[in-house]
Formats: C-alpha cells, sequence, structure tokens
C-alpha cells in the first residue's frame, strides 16, 4: 500500500512539474496582445472629402494625358484603385514635363492609390523615384502627402524616416503630429503612453474611459491557463466561453474514466493509449485557455478601440482633409 502511495504521489509530482513547464511555454505566445483596430475605407470617405487641385480645364480635357488623367480620378473616387493607378500611369507617361503642376497632382494620386490599398512599398518607391520627392510646402497637399509617407515609412519598418516625417509634421501642425503619435500607440495597445501623450489635451477623458474599460475587461491569459490545469473547461468558462467549458469538462472525465476502467480490468494497452490521448486533450485545453483569453482581450479592443479611434478621428484616413 505504502509502495502505491508513494508511486502516485510520485506521478502528482511531475505531472505538477509537467503542468508548470507546459504554463511557462506557451504563457509567453498566449500572452502577447497584439490588437487591430481599424477601419474599412469607403466611397464615402473619399466623397465627402473634396480634391486640393482645380478641375481641368476644357483644353486640358482635350489632351491626351488629360482625357486619361480625367478618367483615372473617376476610378479613384469610386475606389477602383487598380484602374485608378493604371490610367494615373497613362497620364504621368504622357504629361509634358512643364506641366508641373499636373505632374505633381498625378504622382500624388498614385501615392495616394497605393496607400488606400495598403501597398506601401510600392507607394514609397514611386515617390522616392518621382518628381515629387522634392516638392515643397506649397503643395496643394503637402499635409496628406506627409501623412501618406509617414504610414508608409512606419509600416515599412523604416523608423528613422518615419520619424523625420513626423518632426517635420510636428513643425507645421503640432495637433496632427499628437494625433498621429496617440493613433500608433492606440493600434498597438499601448494605453499607457495613449494616456501619457492625452493629458490635458481633447482626447484625454475619452481616451482615459476607453482604458478603464479595457483593464475592467481584461481577461488574463495566465490566469485562464491555471484555471484549466486546476479543472478542466475551467479556463474557458473564465473566459465566458460555456460551451467550450462544458465539452471540455466532459471529453476530459470521458478519457479519464476510460483510463481508470482500462487500467483498473488490467488492460494497460489500452489504458495506454486514452491516458496519452487525455493528456493531449489536457494540455490542448490549457493552451486553448490561454489563447481564448488573448482573443477575447483582442476583440473586446479593436472592436472598442474601433468606435473610440473613429469617434476622435485618430485613424490616417479620418486624418485627411483632401483626397482624390
Amino acid at each position: 500500500m505504502k509502495d502505491i502511495i508513494k508511486i502516485t504521489a510520485t506521478k502528482i509530482v511531475f505531472s505538477l512539474i509537467g503542468v508548470s513547464i507546459f504554463l511557462s511555454s506557451c504563457s509567453s505566445k498566449a500572452a502577447r496582445f497584439e490588437p487591430s483596430p481599424a477601419i474599412d475605407i469607403t466611397r464615402q470617405d473619399i466623397e465627402r472629402r473634396p480634391t486640393a487641385f482645380p478641375p481641368l480645364s476644357e483644353c486640358e480635357r482635350q489632351t491626351d494625358w488629360g482625357k486619361e488623367l480625367f478618367i483615372a480620378h473617376a476610378f479613384a473616387r469610386e475606389l477602383d484603385l487598380y484602374r485608378a493607378i493604371t490610367f494615373y500611369k497613362r497620364a504621368w507617361l504622357l504629361i509634358p514635363r512643364a506641366e508641373t503642376a499636373r505632374l505633381y497632382e498625378i504622382e500624388f494620386c498614385i501615392i495616394e492609390s497605393y496607400w488606400f490599398g495598403k501597398k506601401y512599398c510600392e507607394a514609397i518607391q514611386f515617390f522616392e523615384s518621382s518628381y515629387l520627392a522634392g516638392v515643397q510646402g506649397d503643395f496643394p497637399s503637402f499635409r496628406e502627402l506627409l501623412i501618406l509617407l509617414y504610414e508608409c515609412y512606419s509600416e515599412l519598418g523604416e523608423c528613422d524616416k518615419a520619424d523625420k516625417i513626423l518632426q517635420l509634421i510636428e513643425k507645421k501642425e503640432c495637433n496632427l503630429s499628437l494625433a498621429i503619435r496617440l493613433s500608433d500607440a492606440l493600434r498597438i495597445g499601448d494605453l499607457g503612453l495613449a494616456e501619457s501623450l492625452a493629458i490635458d489635451t481633447k482626447y484625454a477623458n475619452t481616451i482615459y474611459s476607453f482604458g478603464d474599460s479595457i483593464r475592467r475587461e481584461w481577461k488574463s491569459p495566465r490566469r485562464a491557463q491555471i484555471y484549466n490545469a486546476v479543472l478542466p473547461g475551467l479556463g474557458y468558462w473564465y473566459v465566458g466561453q460555456k460551451k467550450s467549458a462544458a465539452t471540455s469538462f466532459v471529453i476530459n472525465a470521458l478519457f479519464i474514466g476510460a483510463s481508470y476502467y482500462f487500467f483498473e480490468s488490467g488492460n494497460w494497452p489500452m489504458g495506454l493509449i486514452t491516458a496519452s490521448l487525455e493528456t493531449g486533450w489536457y494540455f490542448g485545453g490549457i493552451n486553448g485557455a490561454g489563447l481564448e483569453a488573448k482573443e477575447y482581450n483582442e476583440s473586446f479592443y479593436n472592436h472598442t478601440g474601433r468606435a473610440m479611434m473613429t469617434s476622435l478621428d485618430l485613424f490616417p484616413i479620418l486624418m485627411l482633409e483632401t483626397s482624390f
């Protein structure tokens, strides 16, 4: 009897060690918070923003490049970006280089089309080889160009170039610079930074309220894993996944019961098979509970954050004053 107790105690100890090792290995993955609040660009977003450029004159519309530009604008405002870029590039190839203002307009529209299509690399490649790269602050869409370039460089991980663009924005428009910094912080889930940036600004109350709601609703992935290790299904219940909790509990109970039955009956091969299957379900459930907590946090953050950022115009698309 003592030998049996010793063996059982040893199994329990090793099981606890195994659970601890497993929790340590998978908790970092489950705890990694990766929010992505975003909004979809719509035709209404384009249509409600006026163009910064004068309409084509009758003489310009009679030229080959003018016809291509007119068609490109129509496609762009319908968000048919592939066709828009094609016609903008045809206009760019046809327009005389002496038509500086229209040349800059075409190049800006190409960059903006790539940006709307999230083709950040293509946008930067075109900009850096374009005449627009030397444009000054008197360009009608200079403010919008800086927003697009900052976003593109940031998305491509070219932090030095993005910082230089942001410094230029800050010199010209401090409020826009603050909005961009807040947008960056909120989109990566850095609430502490967002709240510190918002101090004594018009954004403060809304962002503080948002932070409080996130902290109230936060589900700890590590706690979900521990709960599920103690009682299979409890971690899912903690996250609010009641059906998954019941399923996890029943499946683990059935496999544990089957393993016990086979071992008691002396059917060791079937006992080992069911025990190995139960091990997979048990540890899989622990990891799954942590991932469910992570997904819950991200889903709540994205949904609530999208509404909050939209109300404060903290998405780059909402910062644009003009468009095509």
